[in-house]
């Protein structure tokens, strides 16, 4: 239990739980959350802000080219839908054209309304607490490889709470092989709680 949080510094014991009985270790939840709690290996919270190292220089301008966004879509198959904030990004005209000419219909959120893109959001949050809060980047290519080894560990080895606990490339795995009933996957469940009165 204590390799873990050195190797993921930022698992809650939750995650550590499905780490552990990924390797055949099962625990009483309690039991773990005590255990966790006295060996202090509660999830530091964050003092300030990290700063960058060096000196500061201009940047280069990088072009993100249709040519990226055609090959995803080789890859992994057209959205149905993309839902994305305001930003500047995703209202240029160079991505209005790309959205015509690739048949992709694009659906902006409500300002100020970041809930309604729940699922990039915390995805956004858990790149920045993982990655991007761990590391200062020396250059282009560490940032770039650093990205791709969270990106691999992210989609195949994390384990997800939302699907079992399974990573993405393994749930995938199995809903299209087939080795499963449809819908045996765990869906997301909403917690309703009910308020009794006092009598």
């Amino acid at each position: 239990m204590r390799v873990i949080p050195k190797q993921r510094r930022r698992f809650g014991y939750r995650r550590i739980s499905l780490k552990l009985e990924r390797e055949g270790i099962k625990m009483n939840h309690k039991k773990l959350r005590r255990i966790y709690g006295e060996e202090g290996l509660s999830v530091k919270r964050r003092r300030g802000r990290k700063r960058a190292l060096g000196t500061r220089a201009p940047t280069c301008q990088v072009r993100v080219s249709h040519a990226e966004l055609d090959r995803i879509i080789r890859l992994y198959g057209k959205p149905q839908m993309i839902v994305s904030n305001n930003g500047t990004a995703f209202v240029s005209r160079a991505m209005l054209e790309w959205q015509n000419s690739a048949g992709v219909s694009w659906h902006y959120i409500a300002p100020g309304k970041p809930q309604q893109n729940g699922f990039a959001e915390s995805f956004n949050g858990k790149l920045r607490d993982e990655l991007l809060n761990e590391e200062v980047f020396d250059s282009l290519g560490h940032a770039k490889r650093a990205l791709s080894l969270w990106r691999h560990d992210f989609n195949n080895v994390r384990p997800h709470s939302g699907i079992g606990g399974l990573a993405p490339a393994a749930r995938r795995t199995l809903s299209q092989c087939g080795s499963i009933a449809p819908g045996a996957l765990p869906k997301h469940q909403t917690w309703r709680y009910q308020h009794k009165g006092l009598s």
